[in-house]
């Protein structure tokens, strides 16, 4: 059993957002109200979840898989934790909201349909180079000011900033259920859960459903280091060096002569760093960044994968 004041697995895990609200559907539909403004009603009565494995466009594309998405009806929730925000994830993001939109529309559709879909987009964020801890987002003309289009809305929750704003605002009660559920993305202990929800956030059932459900997975998930930014770059950076030193030596020795060392060594460490590389941009690094972690240049980057 979770001690109410031992570390858990924050919600903002992929794992654990996934595991937990897939089993908890009535409060993701609750999250999900209170963010959009859909109906409770709606959701609870005509929604459904699954994870989208969007397909590959190019032959060099990696894995596109959204986090979860929700099909009511007529609306489409899209639904992404973004381990970090940088200049792509909001051009990703849209993207994959896009592809399931364009898949849903019949051959046969009429332009006129489209207006009948909205599309609603929320990015869960940790860090903070996203602008502001909470914000909504539409497509505006720059022009008149008017809204452009009504089909979408995109609705943008900084986890860090949600966090601070409800660890230091006294009056507890007047904080925004959004920000509410930013910050409860970000906890880390069952006592931090149960604040955070009390106070009109979650109903007393589905509190204890919430808390059972955290306590449930955590019981069956390793936390330590799970998301610590500084020793996963070194770890991959570690990792990089050790294949191709292992595989190196292990050629090396077999050709029996240091020339052969030499050559295994390159070897070893050609495989095995595209397949490291596959691995970062599979967790979202950017060149930029595993170039600076691997030391390989851009270019090579480029020509490995």
């Amino acid at each position: 059993m979770v001690e109410e004041n031992k570390k858990i697995m924050k919600l903002c895990y992929d794992i654990a957002f996934k595991s937990i609200f897939i089993n908890c559907t009535s409060i993701l539909y609750k999250m999900i109200s209170d963010i959009t403004g859909i109906s409770i009603n709606e959701l609870n009565k005509d929604a459904t979840i699954f994870n989208s494995e969007l397909e590959l466009k190019h032959v060099k594309s990696k894995r596109m898989l959204s986090d979860l998405v929700i099909l009511c009806n007529n609306k489409i929730v899209n639904i992404e934790i973004n381990k970090s925000y940088r200049s792509w994830t909001y051009n990703r993001n849209f993207s994959y909201l896009c592809n399931i939109y364009s898949s849903m529309l019949r051959k046969t559709s009429s332009y006129y349909e489209f207006d009948n879909y909205k599309l609603y987009q929320i990015n869960f964020n940790i860090g903070k180079n996203t602008p502001c801890t909470y914000s909504k987002d539409m497509i505006v003309d720059t022009k008149t000011c008017k809204i452009a289009t009504s089909i979408l809305k995109i609705y943008n929750i900084n986890i860090d900033k949600c966090y601070k704003f409800w660890y230091n605002e006294k009056k507890k009660e007047n904080i925004s259920k959004v920000i509410k559920w930013g910050a409860l993305f970000n906890a880390s202990t069952i006592n931090e859960i149960e604040k955070i929800t009390k106070g009109g956030l979650l109903m007393f059932n589905s509190r204890e459903e919430l808390i059972k459900e955290i306590k449930k997975k955590n019981g069956m998930f390793t936390l330590e280091n799970l998301w610590d930014y500084e020793a996963e770059d070194k770890r991959i950076e570690n990792t990089l060096k050790e294949y191709g030193y292992r595989k190196g030596m292990k050629a090396g020795r077999k050709a029996g002569m240091k020339e052969g060392m030499k050559e295994g060594m390159k070897e070893g460490i050609l495989q095995n760093q595209k397949q490291i590389i596959l691995n970062m941009l599979d967790n979202d690094y950017s060149y930029d960044e595993i170039s600076k972690i691997t030391g390989i240049n851009k270019d090579k980057i480029a020509k490995l994968i």
